[in-house]
């Protein structure tokens, strides 16, 4: 069983300008509390990142222009990965989405042991935090 983190990060965000630049450390940051990752992948139009990839050893994956817009698919981005990476059936993906702060290295940790010791093969596992 492998796990891939996987980081959109499109160039041209909407709303707040290179909000994804901003705060892709605090991102990194939790990356690095996890211990038992295979790998991160940083799926990006934007160059921006490649150096970032190379000193963190992540994997700078370029998308096309037409898996960058706004009105994109997170799930063709994921198929486009797959496809292309050529990972076998055992590899989960967890999705990590920049903007989104307040993780918790123990919540991801429970993830993953739901997923080890279910008798059935999880394909989705999605989180929600209470609001307040």
């Amino acid at each position: 069983m492998k796990h891939y983190f996987i980081v959109p990060a499109r160039k041209n965000s909407k709303g707040f300008k290179n909000k994804n630049r901003i705060l892709l450390s605090k991102t990194c940051n939790f990356l690095d509390t996890i211990k038992w990752k295979d790998e991160v992948i940083i799926s990006t139009d934007d160059d921006f990142y490649k150096e970032i990839c190379f000193k963190k050893q992540y994997l700078f994956f370029k998308r096309p222009k037409i898996l960058s817009g706004d009105k994109v698919s997170i799930k063709n981005v994921f198929m486009h990965i797959k496809k292309n990476l050529l990972l076998d059936n055992d590899t989960y993906f967890w999705l990590i989405y920049i903007p989104i702060l307040g993780r918790k290295t123990v919540d991801y940790n429970f993830s993953k042991k739901l997923i080890e010791k279910s008798k059935f093969k999880i394909k989705s596992l999605c989180s929600f935090w209470p609001h307040p």
